[in-house]
């Protein structure tokens, strides 16, 4: 008899492929090869990019209830649908999202804790204290204590909601994310040709994939960059980015004399990305707090060097991977920079430990560890009653 898993699917309302959404697909992709049939439950539509992915994989249904308001939804329409249809585990995989009464256990997934880690301490006072804030703290704070267990995706994370919301170590069990398959499939050589020349990457480059707020440090690297004095390389930022922080980090390399050498690319499509990791001398990931860092996963797919900061989850998912570097000093990270740009045998060797470090992700180990959690709560559950 297949068991029957539950799914707060609503945030794949959005057709965006990073980050949440992310997750939850490849997940429920890898499990519905399982004994199980997954029930996506929702107050609005669900994209169907992500809806069609799921289809002639498994089992797989769609509940979609329609509330006057989310926490009507969540804390009333929810958990009696849960009940109608027999529900033996129910998993909201992205912080929040679980009903407080349900007659089956529940998994909640928090990817970090970088909101309250490195965010909040910056909030004024009446922030802090505005209704809409205080309802989505009490959502996060009832989703915690409701779950039967958590998932986060490293054991940087584990400790920092250990210390950061007094949770014990054995209600959380750390499970890593990975790359999309795409990035292990072989690259068509036209393809790559095709893409440098979009973004006119006609010289060597060193990469950089992420955001522009402060803990990525995207400053800090691009002034390593510079003291590194590679004259024959680029630096290629791939992001969205918004037209201040554009504008400051323009001022930065016109001072530091790196207007031509640095390229924003800005938001670049999942598919491209690839071709972009394939072909860099190193990706470069200089931020100061990562709950995971998926872009390494992606990177060692591709076969990618990659040299990261020192800081937070990027040694533990780097491990044997690549190089570190401190932020203490841009120093350490220029000399990195122009030691891989100068030697290609250390290049060669950061891209084999790379393809080494690549076979400990992938989305069929996410799902087999997830899917034997599922089934041991299950069975704790069943043995209690």
């Amino acid at each position: 008899m297949k068991i029957k898993i539950g799914y707060n699917a609503r945030i794949l309302h959005s057709e965006h492929m990073r980050g949440w959404n992310r997750y939850t697909v490849e997940l429920l992709k890898a499990l519905l090869s399982y004994n199980v049939v997954v029930y996506l439950y929702t107050d609005r539509s669900l994209a169907d990019v992500h809806i069609k992915q799921f289809e002639g994989l498994g089992s797989f249904k769609i509940r979609h209830l329609r509330g006057e308001s989310y926490d009507l939804w969540e804390q009333g329409l929810l958990p009696w649908a849960i009940f109608r249809d027999k529900i033996d585990l129910f998993h909201s995989p992205y912080n929040f999202g679980l009903p407080l009464i349900t007659h089956c256990p529940t998994v909640l997934t928090i990817h970090d804790a970088i909101d309250w880690v490195f965010y909040r301490k910056d909030r004024s006072f009446l922030k802090k204290i505005n209704p809409q804030g205080l309802r989505s703290d009490f959502r996060h704070w009832m989703a915690r204590r409701r779950a039967d267990k958590i998932i986060t995706v490293s054991e940087h994370a584990k400790h920092d909601l250990m210390d950061t919301f007094s949770l014990d170590k054995d209600d959380i069990e750390v499970i890593y994310e990975a790359q999309a398959d795409f990035f292990n499939q072989p690259i068509d050589p036209n393809q790559t040709k095709k893409i440098l020349n979009q973004y006119s990457l006609n010289n060597p480059y060193f990469l950089y994939v992420g955001g522009f707020d402060k803990r990525k440090n995207v400053p800090f690297l691009i002034e390593a960059f510079s003291m590194a004095k590679v004259k024959s390389c680029d630096l290629a930022l791939v992001g969205a980015i918004n037209e201040s922080e554009r504008k400051e980090l323009l001022g930065l390399c016109e001072k530091l004399g790196v207007t031509q050498q640095v390229k924003f690319l800005g938001f670049v499509e999942d598919e491209k990305l690839p071709v972009l990791y394939s072909n860099a001398y190193s990706l470069v990931i200089p931020s100061s707090y990562e709950g995971f860092g998926l872009q390494l996963c992606e990177a060692f797919a591709c076969g990618c060097a990659v040299i990261c900061s020192n800081k937070s989850s990027l040694p533990e998912i780097l491990s044997e991977g690549g190089k570190l570097f401190s932020l203490e000093d841009p120093r350490d990270l220029a000399q990195l920079i122009y030691h891989v740009a100068m030697d290609e045998s250390l290049r060669e060797s950061l891209k084999k430990k790379s393809k080494q470090r690549a076979k400990d992700f992938s989305w069929t180990k996410t799902a087999e560890k997830t899917f034997a959690l599922y089934r041991d709560i299950i069975v704790k559950k069943r043995r209690a009653i």
